[in-house]
C-alpha cells in the first residue's frame, strides 16, 4: 500500500510478463555510469550512489511491474519515488 495526500493506496502489480529487455538492465546501467564519469567528473561515491539507485528501482521494477528500467514509464517511476519516500518518511 502507499500513501497519497492521507489516502491509503494499493499499489498495482502487473501481470506476469516477460519484458523483451530483461537481463540488460546491468549493462545499461554501468554504460550510463561510465558516460557520467567521462562527461562530469563526478565523484566515485556519488557515482556508486547512482549505480545503486537505479540497481534498486530496476530490482523493484522487475518485481512489481515485471519491467526494466527500459520499459518503464514515467508513472512507474512515480510510483517507485513515492514508495521509497513513504519509507524514508516512515523511518
Amino acid at each position: 500500500m502507499k500513501r497519497s495526500s492521507g489516502i491509503i493506496e494499493r499499489i498495482t502489480i502487473a501481470p506476469r510478463t516477460t519484458d523483451p529487455w530483461q537481463g540488460i538492465s546491468a549493462d545499461v546501467i554501468r554504460r550510463f555510469v561510465d558516460v557520467l564519469c567521462a562527461q562530469q567528473a563526478l565523484p566515485k561515491e556519488l557515482l556508486c550512489a547512482y549505480r545503486a539507485d537505479l540497481e534498486g528501482l530496476d530490482r523493484w521494477l522487475i518485481e512489481t511491474k515485471q519491467r526494466t528500467l527500459i520499459s518503464a514509464t514515467d508513472e512507474d517511476v512515480r510510483e517507485y519515488i513515492s514508495v521509497s519516500l513513504s519509507c524514508l518518511r516512515a523511518f
